[in-house]
């Protein structure tokens, strides 16, 4: 029999490993008297998986913080988002896993930020804590319809950038797909991951309210903080950023294709892609068994760089590596498309015996034909129902329809 003392750690070791307190158990708040918070510190939801979502956000110094939640808007639940025994504590972003949601079901949230200081080894204090407006949003899980927006290549660029957040705002997605290729060309100061993964608020993202499924392109591999990515994009999964992920009736695997220039010659030899993608195919050959995505009507992955291209000797524009790894893998599950990035221009590839998958390329960084962006921004847009999957590739500055396909299930 425990005795108190133990029964205490016990008690506390079961609500530490889900994330989740009693919202009695948070240290007592002040509202900020401005309600709505400066938009570079509003939240971003990401790494969704079918029990949980990352709650991430920008602070203005070193802070600590945690998130409030629950399925009414009284919230009722608290994440405190601890480490190996550490709470979060950081002085440009913030990260909380929330864990032991239900599948399909409206979260309301909000963020509670706490300035800290650390005047010496001895000393530290807490400032006002700052908590954010309320926000809400619908954990993906299996159901009767399904709308996902999908960006790619969007590299820093304002233009771009509201171009396919207004088009998706008029879609009104459920779910939101950063297919690679965020930052305009690496990672070089921690503040190129801010103004790259969080900077985007300052033009209406809705990534406070729409979860966010992230695909590691080539350039969000590249530079000195690229390792610290994690902290901004936290990833789905113990290791990788790979991920499986059910929405309406379309079960979603993304993969993450890595480096398009690889061998020692490149960036120093610091990469060591083909082990990771090997790594991925094991990941890769468990995932399509789940029921999640075995018994979903459509099947969609999403890959930065495509698994084929036009062109086969274009050495980089597309990943033969991940191509004979994966695609066997894909096609006998039952793929219907791969969605990628990078060319920077749009190519639709129907399927063929040895590729039974359609394979969709997304435009470029630009909201004109430039030869940096041959094909203008795109948002590909997706509806499904447990009949039908529709795909439509549209510019997203002149609304130009570069692609409509529905396939049956």
């Amino acid at each position: 029999m425990l005795n108190r003392r133990h029964f205490i750690q016990a008690s506390l070791a079961a609500l530490a490993s889900a994330g989740v307190l009693p919202l009695g158990a948070a240290a007592s708040v002040q509202t900020a008297a401005d309600p709505n918070p400066p938009v570079p510190n509003l939240p971003r939801l990401t790494a969704p998986t079918p029990d949980g979502i990352t709650v991430v956000w920008a602070v203005a110094g070193p802070s600590t913080g945690w998130v409030e939640f629950g399925e009414s808007a009284g919230l009722g639940q608290i994440a405190h988002g601890a480490v190996d025994g550490l709470r979060p504590f950081h002085g440009r972003v913030l990260s909380v896993r929330v864990r032991g949601l239900r599948a399909g079901a409206k979260i309301f949230y909000r963020t509670v930020t706490v300035p800290v200081s650390f005047p010496n080894q001895y000393k530290m204090s807490r400032g006002t804590a700052v908590v954010s407006p309320t926000f809400s949003f619908t954990l993906p899980g299996a159901g009767a319809a399904a709308k996902i927006a999908v960006w790619n290549d969007t590299h820093q660029q304002d233009d771009a950038l509201q171009a396919v957040q207004k088009l998706t705002d008029e879609f009104a997605p459920e779910l939101l797909v950063w297919n690679g290729d965020l930052v305009a060309d690496q990672y070089m100061h921690e503040t190129d991951l801010v103004s790259a993964v969080l900077g985007v608020g300052r033009h209406r993202d809705p990534a406070s309210t729409r979860p966010m499924l992230f695909a590691r392109g080539n350039h969000d591999v590249r530079g000195a903080y690229a390792r610290q990515l994690p902290e901004y994009l936290p990833r789905p999964l113990e290791y990788g950023y790979q991920n499986l992920l059910r929405i309406g009736p379309v079960g979603i695997i993304v993969l993450d294709t890595g480096e398009d220039k690889e061998g020692p010659q490149f960036y120093a030899d610091l990469g060591e892609w083909a082990n990771y993608r090997e790594a991925q195919k094991g990941w890769l050959k468990s995932a399509v068994a789940q029921p999640l995505f075995a018994e979903a009507p459509h099947k969609l992955v999403f890959c930065h760089i495509p698994l084929r291209w036009k062109k086969p000797e274009d050495v980089g524009a597309w990943c033969p590596d991940g191509d004979a790894r994966w695609s066997p893998v894909l096609a006998r599950a039952g793929v219907r498309a791969v969605i990628s990035g990078h060319t920077h221009g749009f190519w639709h590839d129907a399927p063929t015996a040895a590729h039974p998958f359609h394979q969709i390329i997304g435009g470029g960084p630009q909201t004109k034909s430039t030869a940096w962006s041959p094909t203008p921004a795109t948002v590909v847009k997706i509806e499904a129902d447990e009949k039908t999957l529709s795909l439509e590739v549209v510019e997203a500055a002149s609304r130009q329809n570069l692609l409509s396909l529905e396939l049956s299930s």
